[in-house]
């Protein structure tokens, strides 16, 4: 995983976790 990609996704999972289950 790119450095831009883990950052994506982590400010996804941030916003919200929830959305992933």
């Amino acid at each position: 995983m790119s450095g831009n990609g883990a950052r994506a996704f982590r400010e996804l999972f941030a916003s919200g976790p929830e959305n992933f289950g």
